[in-house]
């Protein structure tokens, strides 16, 4: 199985999905921060609720990674349709876009309750996935196959990855009533792979459930900014 992004690679997968749920809930935490450290939420997670977490995670991860969404042709539709029944069945506010045949964009959003708000904060990802060649797996790109511990897809350390690990945080703030004082936003796309039609299509035609936004959380992540400027690091 070549490559780093085709397997979440420990001995065992929970810590992987875990470790990014909670750093994806200290800066959602840290975002709503007024000043000072702020009181994070996960500590306030009782460590039953975690391990029902942690085991639906590694579940649902398994279940997207057998949605195959090559890109050409994509076919983003199913993973918008598995992330939409996850949401509903939560009672997470959400709406599938299907921008054109079996291409399609999901956003979801968990409201403030507070009464001053701040901007909201979006979590992007995308579903699509580069190609693979199943003869040099040894295991199918497309198994969600636990093996050694380690679950095995294509995307696994990808974008999917990520974007499981933020629908699962939507999930966690819904469970634990998280008192929320700006609206957190979920928002999975099409097409990053290649022509980044998705988000195009998202931001011409439906830019007003962005809310105008103040922080957006996606892959990767090396801009620095030092007292609010950004700092070049290349050195």
């Amino acid at each position: 199985m070549p490559g780093e992004w085709n397997a979440l690679k420990r001995t065992d997968s929970r810590p992987v999905l875990c470790g990014t749920v909670l750093f994806l809930l200290y800066v959602v935490a840290c975002a709503q921060a007024h000043q000072g450290t702020p009181a994070l939420a996960s500590a306030r997670i009782s460590a039953e609720h975690m391990q029902q977490c942690s085991d639906q995670a590694v579940d649902w991860m398994q279940q997207y990674l057998r949605l195959d969404t090559t890109n050409p042709p994509g076919n983003e539709m199913r993973a918008a349709q598995f992330f939409k029944k996850i949401l509903d069945a939560e009672g997470i506010e959400n709406q599938a876009f299907e921008y054109a045949p079996e291409r399609a964009n999901l956003w979801a959003v968990l409201p403030h309750s507070a009464a001053q708000t701040k901007r909201p904060i979006i979590l992007l990802n995308h579903m699509d996935v580069v190609t693979s060649d199943a003869t040099h797996w040894t295991v199918p790109p497309f198994s969600g196959e636990v093996v050694n511990g380690s679950i095995y897809g294509r995307g696994a350390q990808g974008m999917k990855e990520e974007g499981l690990a933020q629908l699962v945080v939507m999930v966690m703030l819904k469970r634990e009533k998280i008192a929320l004082d700006r609206d957190v936003i979920f928002l999975a796309v099409s097409d990053e792979e290649a022509a980044g039609t998705g988000t195009d299509w998202f931001i011409a035609n439906q830019r007003e459930l962005l809310r105008n936004a103040e922080f957006l959380i996606n892959e990767g992540g090396e801009n620095l900014l030092q007292n609010g400027k950004a700092v070049d690091h290349r050195g």
